[in-house]
């Protein structure tokens, strides 16, 4: 078997922010990460992103699911990671498309 050079994974942390409705239906820290050193920056990296950081949170507003939790948001992909209502502490995992919010 050959094994090929993989991608790198040297990861770059961006601004945290909180995202909550007024209902209180949902309260998310989100958390921007990018990955650096890869050849297709715009889908990598937030600076080179056609979307902005401000219009993911206002998309992330509407969109995200209903709970508590957090949200890694990466350029192509965002991971959000959500409490569950039972008494037992449950995390559940989903992946949406960053720029569609459609699911994963």
């Amino acid at each position: 078997m050959k094994v090929k050079p993989c991608n790198p994974y040297t990861s770059a942390r961006g601004p945290v922010a909180l995202i909550h409705d007024a209902d209180a239906h949902k309260a998310y820290k989100v958390y921007f990460a990018g990955i650096v050193g890869r050849d297709d920056r715009k889908r990598y990296e937030w600076d080179h992103c056609s979307l902005t950081q401000d219009e993911f949170l206002d998309a992330a507003r509407s969109k995200a699911p209903e709970g508590v939790g957090f949200i890694i948001a990466f350029p192509h992909i965002t991971k959000v990671f959500q409490f569950g209502p039972n008494p037992e502490t449950n995390l559940y995992a989903r992946a949406f498309d960053t720029a569609t919010w459609e699911e994963r």
